[in-house]
């Protein structure tokens, strides 16, 4: 394979004069100050308008409840304590103990949870036998009704059953 010496470009030049090219970049920025200056008032616009809504259709709504996530997980702490573990790889998971499976020497893995509150309130619910007067327990203590999904279905109302007799949400 023989080199080929390099080939000079030809450096296609503006045929623009220096002052055409210093007014268009002027334009440019006058246009998209303009643009910038537009959508703030639009935003502005949008901002009063909700404030200033009475129709309650209109109105911004709040994107959780008025209640902390602490009063809202209230009924949980009766059952769990918040804390890490250490899992087989050696990182440090966040998660929850349940107080009663660690009293009653189950294995750590099915007293580690790292889901929230539907995923504890669950575990209660499956094991209803054990954890179900502690939780009603804990829940009067701290003045909370108890979650509907932490009861197990039975005791909800619904009598959800298979065909071989046995409710869903009721241990055995």
């Amino acid at each position: 394979m023989t080199h080929q010496p390099f080939k000079k470009r030809k450096v296609q030049r503006s045929t623009k004069k220096r002052g055409e090219e210093d007014d268009e970049a002027a334009e440019y920025e006058k246009m998209r100050a303009q643009i910038a200056k537009e959508v703030s008032m639009v935003i502005l616009l949008l901002k009063s308008t909700h404030a200033d809504c009475t129709n309650a259709d209109h109105q911004v709504k709040p994107k959780h409840s008025s209640r902390t996530k602490d009063e809202r997980t209230k009924d949980i702490r009766a059952i769990f304590k918040p804390g890490h573990r250490e899992s087989r790889d050696g990182v440090s998971v966040p998660g929850h103990w349940c107080k009663v499976c660690r009293s009653l020497n189950v294995k750590s893995d099915h007293s580690f949870f790292t889901g929230s509150g539907s995923t504890l309130r669950a575990h209660i619910s499956r094991h209803w036998k054990t954890h179900g007067a502690i939780y009603e327990d804990g829940c009067k203590k701290a003045g909370v009704e108890p979650h509907k999904r932490a009861m197990p279905l039975k005791m909800q109302g619904n009598n959800i059953c298979t065909s071989n007799g046995k409710c869903h949400g009721w241990p055995d």
